[in-house]
């Protein structure tokens, strides 16, 4: 063989699939002559055929090189063994391979494998696995636990993991466990993931609840690029260097647009964003976020190798999700209907906090803190005042606030904890202007979403017709025309090549 090196580095310009490799990860040939591609992990020198992200190939396929007999060139090709077939396109998605596990996997997640390959595919014609009454655990095996279920992550989890199919190992999954007791959410919580079809919303796979209502599991897509707020933290770590770094204006108005289209599908059913004949549907019941947050934005790697666009922005987390029902329809939310708080008190919207330290009612003084002030509740409004709180914190990461710029933590009085002093009205910054740095139109897009006054305050549909018109009017409207991210703003999650 030529130069080795020479060899590796034009294979890896040709295969889609060594172009994705993780931080620390390059490739090898084998010594013997079938020169079968593997990969290997400097800093532990482990060494694998199974990719560090994509997983291992369905048997009996190889990744190899070979030589053109013309001009003695070698390229990579995907080559199997039993029938001596070879071809430069990824057999984990070809559909005979998936459809050889539809048995062990459950309906629809086959599906939804191939379906990420395949960029153009609309996401309303997709089909959704029905809510199974049989366990499907044994169905997976675990790949990591995130919470092992002790509650670190909320009350009703009796677990996160990330999960993949066994003998499907081309994907993984995120399964929430519910706990016996908290069943009857998550009956309403599954019912909800399973009826949202946005790019921008948490993707349903697949679910379970048993008969005896004792046991549930929801599967939903695996984001591998971490939160945003784990992206604001990145950022907000390099605040003191010079030149202080900046998120890319193309990057927030990519995030902007997309979760603001995304809380627009929740208010009408539809995704309105380039879509002017779009109107709220009448079959639809509109449904709340209610902990819109930095770390409830998910990222996600683009499935399109090489691609040069940005992640896939994911608002993730329906626990706390409802419909959005009058007062007096026997099936609105119980929370609702009390005003019972709920949800992160540092994005809680304005009208949602106190101007005054609530006075203490018959019941007592942690009565008084314990419901919003009247009439307020959550709604699509607090929804968006949160989102635009979140896009405010992105453009201005500071090392002194740990990621809540909209917060006026100097101002807290001695006497009052921080926890109550988030549900006071003098613990936010009312006037939410980003860095000039910026274009005016992103500063005047923020500065709308994120009005103090409810009754002004547009919704997140209209909000999306707002967004829309201000991004063509900055230019900012071709990702692959604008500033990448730097490559320490995400970290990847490559949960496969640890299992």
């Amino acid at each position: 063989m030529a130069n080795k090196e020479i060899v590796l580095g034009r294979v890896m310009q040709i295969c889609p699939e060594l172009q994705v490799l993780p931080k620390d990860w390059g490739i090898d040939i084998t010594a013997n002559a079938e020169k079968r591609i593997l990969f290997r992990k400097a800093s532990t020198r482990e060494r694998t055929f199974d990719h560090p992200t994509l997983g291992g190939l369905p048997p009996p396929w190889i990744l190899k090189i070979v030589q053109n007999e013309y001009d003695k060139s070698w390229a990579p090709v995907y080559h199997n063994r039993k029938s001596g077939q070879s071809t430069t396109k990824d057999p984990r998605y070809m559909a005979n391979n998936l459809a050889h596990h539809s048995n062990s996997a459950p309906r629809g997640l086959e599906i939804a494998a191939q379906t990420f390959q395949n960029t153009g595919f609309d996401l309303n014609k997709m089909q959704r696995a029905e809510i199974s009454k049989e366990n499907l655990r044994h169905k997976f095996e675990i790949v990591y636990a995130i919470d092992k279920g002790d509650g670190s992550l909320g009350g009703m989890n009796g677990g996160v993991f990330v999960v993949r199919i066994k003998g499907l190992s081309s994907r993984v999954f995120v399964e929430k466990r519910f706990k016996p007791d908290s069943i009857s959410f998550a009956i309403e919580e599954i019912q909800m993931l399973r009826r949202v079809c946005h790019s921008s919303l948490t993707f349903y796979n697949a679910a379970f609840i048993t008969p005896d209502l004792r046991d549930a599991s929801v599967y939903v897509e695996f984001c591998d690029r971490g939160s945003l707020e784990d992206m604001i933290k990145e950022f907000s770590k390099r605040g003191n260097a010079f030149p202080t770094p900046s998120v890319p204006e193309a990057f927030v108005w990519h995030v902007f647009t997309g979760l603001c289209d995304g809380l627009a599908y929740l208010q009408g059913g539809e995704s309105f964003y380039r879509n002017p004949n779009a109107k709220e549907r009448s079959d639809w019941v509109p449904i709340l976020h209610r902990d819109v947050k930095p770390d409830n934005v998910l990222l996600r790697s683009r499935h399109t190798v090489g691609s040069a666009k940005y992640f896939y922005c994911v608002l993730s987390d329906f626990g706390l999700a409802c419909e959005d029902r009058d007062d007096r329809d026997p099936n609105v939310n119980q929370w609702q209907r009390t005003g019972a708080k709920l949800g992160t008190k540092t994005y809680w919207a304005p009208e949602l906090l106190y101007e005054n330290i609530p006075a203490a009612n018959a019941r007592g003084a942690a009565d008084a803190w314990s419901r919003y002030p009247e009439p307020h509740r959550h709604t699509r409004y607090s929804d968006l005042w949160a989102l635009g709180a979140c896009i405010y914190n992105l453009c201005t990461p500071d090392p002194s606030t740990e990621g809540l710029s909209h917060i006026n933590l100097a101002s807290k009085p001695r006497n009052l904890s921080f926890d109550r002093y988030f549900e006071l009205a003098d613990s936010r910054v009312r006037d939410l202007r980003i860095p000039d740095q910026y274009s005016p139109q992103l500063r005047k897009a923020v500065r709308i979403a994120t009005t103090w006054n409810v009754l002004v305050r547009p919704s997140p549909v209209k909000m999306i017709a707002i967004i829309e018109h201000l991004m063509e009017e900055s230019n900012f409207t071709q990702q692959g025309k604008h500033e990448p991210l730097p490559e320490w703003a995400t970290k990847v999650r490559d949960y496969l090549s640890k299992a």
